[in-house]
């Protein structure tokens, strides 16, 4: 375990790199289901938590993309087109 008290900083130093050091060795000795390495990527649903499909999670993120979107009218439409022709009378 780790010393208590007073303990210098070079102590410190290296109890820590030990222990960074076991743990790697843990993790490397770990099979590759246990640690999850070279495992599938698994999508989920964010408000129910159901295991859903790359292509399903990406199609749900576009509609709810395109649902947020602002109508164009919503934006001052007149006032760009206003804009847009005053650039126009100004500059040719």
């Amino acid at each position: 375990g780790t010393p208590t008290g007073l303990v210098t900083a070079k102590v410190l130093k290296e109890e820590l790199e030990q222990k960074r050091v076991l743990k790697e060795k843990k993790f490397e000795a770990m099979g590759d289901k246990a640690s999850g390495r070279s495992a599938e990527t698994v999508y989920r649903d964010r408000a129910t938590g159901a295991r859903v499909s790359a292509e399903e999670l990406a199609k749900r993120e576009k509609e709810q993309e395109q649902r947020h979107t602002k109508p164009m009218w919503s934006s001052g439409l007149a006032q760009k087109q206003r804009k847009m022709q005053q650039i126009r009378d100004t500059y040719g």
